[in-house]
């Protein structure tokens, strides 16, 4: 998120410094006033449920763990359902449909803390750039022992989403409204939400496997 903001920064500090369209003279920049964060996009929530393997075979349970990049409230509720099979884990993730085109997540697996492999979920419609960078991130992954790939010890979930558009895409579509808060004399950090929410949902037999 502060990477995003980073940028908008930038953009409207090139629009002050050169007085380019702002109409604010330099004498009217001390008036300026920083008004925090605010919002981008339409706040048009869309929810995506996505059924993943929890074990890696029948009879091995592991830790298990999750990260959800991008994640506004940064918290990821843990939820037990007895209509979840023993076997699998139900991830709910809500977002920003205006600023989000897809929900990406794929599992690595560990073996005492360290990384053994992978076992990648994408959608169909799925971004063929991101499968190829995806392939390439696998071809240059290190052989692992055959002994350590049969007994991963833990497994850890990365959520993520896939924007509809590139940062500075963002900031070329929201000019006019940058534009008018300068005119205004105030200045924000500018950040489009992606995920909003993330909800986990396992067989109550499992839940003192799930590190949140």
């Amino acid at each position: 998120m502060s990477f995003r903001k980073i940028l908008v920064g930038i953009f409207m500090a090139g629009i002050i410094c050169c007085g380019i369209g702002a109409g604010v003279t330099f004498q009217e920049y001390s008036s300026f006033k920083y008004m925090g964060e605010k919002r981008i996009g339409s706040n048009k929530i869309a929810e995506k449920t996505l059924t993943e393997n929890l074990y890696t075979d029948k009879t091995k349970k592991l830790n298990t763990s999750f990260i959800a990049y991008n994640n506004e409230n940064e918290n990821i509720e843990l939820k037990t359902s007895k209509s979840v099979p023993k076997d699998k884990i139900q991830i709910k993730v809500r977002y920003d449909a205006d600023n989000v085109k897809d929900i990406h997540i794929d599992k690595n697996l560990y073996n005492d803390d360290e990384y053994i492999g992978d076992n990648i979920y994408i959608d169909d419609d799925y971004d063929e750039n991101s499968m190829d960078n995806v392939a390439l991130e696998n071809m240059t992954q290190t052989d692992e022992s055959e002994s350590a790939q049969k007994n991963p010890t833990s497994q850890e979930f990365f959520i993520s989403a896939v924007g509809r558009m590139s940062d500075i895409e963002y900031v070329l579509s929201y000019k006019d409204e940058i534009l008018k808060n300068i005119k205004e004399r105030k200045i924000y950090n500018y950040v489009y939400p992606q995920i909003i929410s993330v909800e986990i949902t396992v067989n109550p037999e499992n839940k003192n496997l799930m590190k949140i």
